[in-house]
């Protein structure tokens, strides 16, 4: 039996015809990387959603981490995402049939085999089981769980009956051939992921479940509660989106690897059928698929009618061979027969005048999978015999599938021969005649005017009844049922042009095939315009055919009287308003479905939209309104009525649709379809009876011309309600082409809207992944203010940092942290573990305690400055602030009632000098910590080196050891080598011993040597030695300080100048030279402007220049520039009140030039400091010797002061008492560096008064500042 009904393959089949191509091949990788790329970029999101639920709970455990009310919110909506995230595994559908029945072999035992042996000749897996549908298809599907991705599932097949019912047996073979090919395409894994995926996809797109109700009532709560609900909202858009568009790339990879699989199982299809089986397969399906449809609308108007169909496919079938006979295209159903020679060559599709580029498709278009059939053709017999043969008992299957279909299961159903007898009766209507070459079918002649009456011709030729029969018998020449068919291409091609400039078809790069050009869809104007110019000639010709049709008709109709003339107007008029009132309502239907569409798109529909929406839907409602209330005023003439016509009010009935409002507007749209497909059905029913009824009565008038007898008098004409809406081709209300931004922004509609929309929430999505990685995590920033590079370790996550560079890691909450850090070369700077700050989660480490810190704030606006708030040079601490370690930005958002705002930040003093640095360090701890591991780790060629290890001096208990380190790291350390000479005491001249060893070990090294120069004893030889030395090494800069002082010393201004500018280019040297050059500079006349650019690289320069500036009005220290101005009143008053100023004041006004003596005793009253600086230690001695009190004392505290050079500037003074000469003073006073100068010839000033030699005057106004002496007229 089974090699009966099992068609002959073809006799030979070319190698390797079935081997997948390099397309597909490169298709299924792409396929595979998308969609792997899409599930690792999900399942992260996801699972780094609930990993920081985790990770905030652990922060609330341990205490740290910030805010307690934040981090629980941040873990709370954490856990919420990845649970809105995770529903879409647990949602999965199973691949099902659509009204399935399960066939069984024991059953159906012909067809299995049949099915068994193609599988096997295919080398196809069996199917696991078999479902009968009613469908006009036939595919695979699965059974999926979420384990089917990473284990296979079963291939089902499913088959169409009502497309088994179209098909021949080898039609039917090439059919299953083909899903056959699918079941043994390895591929197939991909297309069961991607539907997994899909499935993930959509729930969480589309899908709006309680979660999405949870969030609409929290954002509908109080403002303070709700705001975390947009929030959620925004969060959950942005993730919708992103996911919309990521599974949109990998859909459309997936869908060119499956046109790459369509053309391959088609080539399997080939290889067991043959080229030509699948092809006309295809073929049929159109037909097959229009058949079916009919068939339901038939069966549905049957079953309303109380005859309920009994075989859906004996109905299919009928209408198949009626639509095959009344049809104008001979190829309407069957296949053409093929021709005996070149077959290969012979094709069945063409390919379309106007085709789009089908990157969004699955499927290859027909003439395209008839090229690739081909290209290799497979011939083999065709067996005519209908494939339902393999069925057992097929009437009981078809009967059962149709009762499956139905909405209930009637008591009875309607006798099958009756059914068809009913079927064919329709189509027995003039309409369908073959004679009217297809003009009435599917086209209304009556759309295209605007009132009836310009159907008929103004003037007709004179007619004898002969003329008129032969003029009416040639009305319907096969001709112009061709010029029809032309037209509706050509107009068919006009709109798919037409659609594709709106951009309603996508194309892909913007380019369409037409007539073999490739055109671009934004310049398709001159197409459009070619084809409107073909158009225009057979639109008028088929308009004056009509026109025709209907004028000579009526002439028949006039000369037979009777009222028949009337009569075929009032039909006409009746078609005419069926027609225009049928697509009123259809046009206002299809506007307010467009517009329901667009406001719907994006799944939340505003009021504003709401407000379209309830717009258009009035359009819609009054159309509707209208028929039902005028349909009394319609009236249909006996003869439609017996053409099947029924009167319009009572095939309506009542309009019971309600007002489309706010409040009902659900409802409206649920119920408004059924009331439109009701109105329409029922004017259609109306129009085709009309139409029958016209014809009937056109072919009526035209055998009684010349009748003998009376003639029959005609029936009341049909009447139409006057005014009724008119709607013609191409004035339809205008539809939304395309969205508006807003909502095309939602859609992605559009690469512009797509990239707006991906890049928003591609930041909202980054934006929500920094917050949740920053909070509940310990963020320590971190400052490196030593003068080496470092590498910083917290709990494991490891910086490198440069000098006064900062950073930030983020670590895990944790009671305390352990810091670690090294310096590049690896030696361990310090170790420790922080102590536990509770409720924190923003840290500063800052390395070593080597830099200050300042809190500050950042004003904007009308805001007030605050002061600075020192906070030491603290190892480790919590902070606040809004900028840690880094600059505010230049303007902040601010509300419109409030202009002003500030920011607080907190920044490290590195780049400061040493001294300033340690001003703003009160503890003395953290003042010691600072200066030594500056003085320990400094680089050696580092700028401010020299200075802290000179301040590193004042700790005798640790100075040693830290020279000491250095050393040991660095040997020729040459500042470090200083300081050793200068700490070394009574092991002075040993250490001195072992650095001009070195020296002499090194000759070339001129740093050595300088040290070497260093240890000789202060006088002639050493000043020779440092002048020998430079001269040797003038690049050197120690040896050019050297000689700077040097030559400062023994006042040779001009070549100091030059000495000392040169050593101030150096870093480390500069710091040294800078204020000696200050000095010598002023010596030659320099002004305050002149020594500005010096003032940046000396904190002490850059404080006495502005002592005498004009920036410190307002402060204390304005007491300095009035001092030096001669105003002692206002000096003394504006250090009033400073207890470290006030003193130091005093003392220099008491011994200005012509101070009051109440001010002088007021000085000599001060009791003397222990730390009293320099300045006020000379001025307080010189006025002490002017007055004749306790000069003893203030004699011993200068001579304390300067221990090499103290005690020649008083022994120049008392030169000057002794009223010595200016040369004979000069050389008492000898060589001593120029603040020292400046000292003694101050002194010399205050004691001589106006005696005193104006050289000395000048030289003491220029070596000193204002605020070092007191003020000299």
């Amino acid at each position: 039996m089974l090699d009966s009904l099992y068609p002959a393959g073809p006799s030979a089949v070319p190698a390797q015809l079935t081997a997948p191509s390099a397309a597909y091949r490169r298709h299924a990788w792409l396929a595979v990387a998308g969609l792997l790329a899409f599930a690792i970029a999900y399942f992260a999101l996801m699972g780094w959603f609930g990993w920081t639920a985790i990770r905030m709970l652990r922060s609330l455990l341990s205490g740290e981490g910030g805010n307690t009310f934040i981090n629980g919110l941040v873990g709370a909506c954490a856990l919420f995402l990845s649970v809105f995230m995770a529903k879409g595994l647990f949602f999965l559908k199973r691949g099902t049939a659509s009204k399935e029945m399960e066939l069984k072999p024991a059953e159906q035992p012909e067809l299995f085999a049949f099915l068994h042996r193609l599988a096997d000749e295919a080398g196809a897996p069996r199917p696991k089981r078999v479902y009968l549908s009613a469908r006009v298809n036939a595919g695979v599907f699965y059974d999926l769980s979420l384990f089917n991705l990473l284990l296979p599932s079963h291939k089902n097949l499913d088959i169409g009956l009502a497309l088994v019912n179209t098909l021949n047996l080898t039609e039917f073979k090439a059919v299953l051939g083909h899903e056959f090919g699918h079941f043994a395409q390895r591929t197939m894994a991909v297309g069961r992921w991607v539907y997994i995926a899909h499935q993930i996809a959509s729930q969480l797109v589309a899908r709006r479940d309680a979660l999405d109700g949870f969030l609409a009532g929290l954002s509908r709560t109080d403002v303070r509660i709700a705001w975390v609900g947009w929030v959620l909202s925004l969060i959950i858009w942005a993730i919708r989106s992103l996911v919309d568009t990521a599974f949109s790339v990998v859909a459309l990879s997936e869908r060119a690897l499956s046109r790459e699989m369509e053309y391959q199982a088609d080539l399997v299809a080939a290889s067991l059928a043959g080229s030509d089986a699948l092809v006309h397969a295809l073929h049929r399906l159109g037909a097959a698929d229009e058949a079916w449809d009919r068939a339901l609308a038939f069966a549905s108007r049957e079953f309303d009618a109380g005859r309920p169909v009994a075989d859906l496919f004996a109905v299919q079938a009928r209408m198949l061979d009626n639509l095959r006979r009344v049809s104008p295209d001979p190829m309407y159903a069957d296949p053409p027969p093929l021709p005996e020679q070149e077959r290969e060559l012979h094709r069945v599709f063409r390919n379309q005048t106007v085709r789009v580029p089908q990157m969004w498709s699955t499927h290859p278009a027909n003439a395209d999978r008839e090229n690739n059939l081909k290209r290799r053709y497979v011939a083999a017999a065709i067996d005519e015999r209908p494939a339902m043969l393999l069925f057992r008992d097929a009437d009981a299957l078809r009967q059962q599938i149709t009762r499956d279909m139905l909405r209930e299961t009637p008591e009875a159903f309607a006798d099958g021969a009756e059914t068809l007898q009913r079927l064919d009766a329709e189509f027995k209507i003039r309409a369908m005649q073959q004679r009217y070459q297809g003009i009435y079918l599917r086209r209304s002649f009556l759309r295209g005017v605007a009132s009836p009456t310009e159907l008929f011709l103004g003037t007709l030729p004179a007619l004898d009844n002969a003329q008129l029969r032969e003029r009416i018998a040639a009305l319907y020449a096969p001709a112009h049922g061709q010029s029809l068919q032309q037209l509706q291409r050509l107009q068919e091609e006009r709109g798919t042009l037409d659609a594709a400039r709106a951009g309603q078809l996508r194309a892909s790069g913007n380019r369409l095939h037409w007539r073999d050009q490739v055109l671009d869809t934004r310049g398709l104007g001159p197409a459009i315009a070619t084809l409107d110019a073909e158009i225009a000639p057979l639109q008028q010709a088929v308009l004056q055919h009509d026109q025709a049709c209907r004028s000579l008709h009526r002439l028949a109709a006039r000369r037979n009287g009777e009222g028949w003339e009337e009569l075929l107007d009032g039909q006409i008029k009746l078609l005419h308003f069926c027609e225009h009132v049928e697509a009123d309502l259809r046009d206002a239907y299809g506007v307010y479905v467009n517009t329901l569409q667009v406001v719907t798109s994006a799944k939340r529909v505003s009021d504003k939209a709401l407000g379209r929406l309830i717009g258009d839907a009035a359009v819609l409602q009054k159309a509707l309104t209208y028929i039902y209330g005028h349909a009394e005023a319609c009236i249909a003439d006996e003869t439609v009525i017996a053409h099947g016509g029924t009167p319009l009010s009572e095939a309506l009935g009542d309009l019971g649709l309600a007002e489309p409002m706010p409040s009902n507007i659900n409802d409206w749209v649920r119920r408004v379809d059924a009331w439109v497909g009701h109105t329409c059905g029922v004017l259609s029913r109306l129009r085709a009876a009309a139409l029958e009824a016209l014809l009937a009565n056109e072919d009526a008038v035209v055998q009684r011309l010349d009748a003998a007898g009376t003639l029959p008098a005609a029936p009341a004409a049909s009447q139409v309600p006057a005014g009724y809406p008119v709607l013609l081709a191409g004035q339809e209300r205008k539809l939304r082409a395309r969205l508006g931004w807003w909502d095309r922004f939602q859609n992605a509609d559009g690469w512009m809207a797509g990239i707006a929309r991906g890049a928003i929430a591609v930041s909202i999505v980054v934006g929500m992944l920094v917050v949740g990685m920053r909070t509940g995590t310990a963020t320590v920033s971190l400052y490196n203010g030593l003068a080496i590079p470092v590498r910083v370790t917290v709990d494991g996550s490891s910086v490198s940092l440069k000098p006064l560079q900062s950073a930030s890691v983020d670590v895990a909450p944790a009671a305390t942290h352990t810091v670690v850090t090294h310096s590049a070369d690896g030696q361990l700077i310090e170790s420790f573990d922080s102590e536990r700050i509770s409720g924190r989660s923003h840290f500063t480490y800052n390395v070593a305690g080597a830099a200050p810190l300042v809190e500050w704030s950042a004003v904007y606006g009308g805001a007030q400055q605050d002061e600075e708030r020192p906070l030491g040079a603290q190892r480790w601490m919590a902070t606040g602030a809004d900028y840690v370690l880094q600059d505010p930005p230049d303007s902040i958002t601010t509300s419109k009632y409030d202009k002003s705002g500030r920011r607080s930040v907190l920044s490290a003093m590195g780049e400061l000098t040493p001294q300033q640095q340690a001003s703003l360090v009160d503890n003395d701890d953290q003042r010691r910590a600072m200066v030594l591991a500056h003085a320990r780790w400094d680089a050696p060629d580092s700028r401010h080196l020299p200075m802290w290890l000179a301040m590193s001096a004042i700790y005798p208990d640790a100075v040693q050891g830290v020279v000491d380190e250095r050393l040991a790291r660095h040997p020729e350390d040459v500042v470090a080598l200083r300081l050793q000479q200068d700490i070394s005491k009574d092991q002075h001249e040993a250490v001195c011993a072992r650095q001009q060893q070195m020296a002499a070990r090194t000759p070339a090294s001129s740093s050595l040597a300088y040290l070497g120069v260093r240890c000789m004893p202060d006088g002639p030889a050493q000043d020779a030695a440092f002048l020998a030395g430079h001269r040797r090494w003038p690049q050197d800069p120690w040896f050019t300080l050297a000689v700077g002082y040097t030559l400062a010393a023994g006042g040779d201004w001009g070549a100091a100048d030059q000495a000392l500018s040169q050593a101030a280019k150096v870093p480390q040297t500069a710091e040294f030279a800078v204020m000696e050059l200050a000095r010598v500079k002023r010596m030659l006349g320099a002004s305050h402007q002149d020594l500005a650019p010096l003032a940046s690289e000396s904190m002490f320069l850059s404080r006495v220049l502005a002592f005498e500036s004009d920036k410190v009005v307002g402060s204390p220290y304005e007491a300095y520039r009035q001092l030096d101005r001669g105003d002692y009143a206002s000096a003394m008053e504006l250090a009033q009140g400073n207890v470290d100023l006030m003193p130091r004041i005093t003392r220099l006004v008491a011994a200005s030039d012509g101070a009051p003596a109440e001010w002088v005793e007021q000085a000599l009253a001060l009791p003397l400091l222990e730390d009293i600086d320099s300045d006020s230690a000379w001025s307080m001695w010189a006025l002490a010797l002017r007055q004749g009190s306790n000069e003893a004392m203030w004699r011993k505290q200068v001579l304390d002061s300067d221990s090499s050079e103290a005690a020649r500037v008083v022994a120049f003074v008392d030169a000057v008492r002794a009223n010595a000469s200016v040369q004979q003073a000069e050389a008492v006073l000898g060589n001593v560096n120029a603040n020292n100068r400046g000292y003694a010839y101050s002194v010399a000033a205050v004691v001589r008064g106006r005696a005193c030699p104006q050289v000395w005057r000048e030289g003491a106004k220029r070596l000193l500042f204002g605020s070092e002496r007191p003020h000299l007229l």
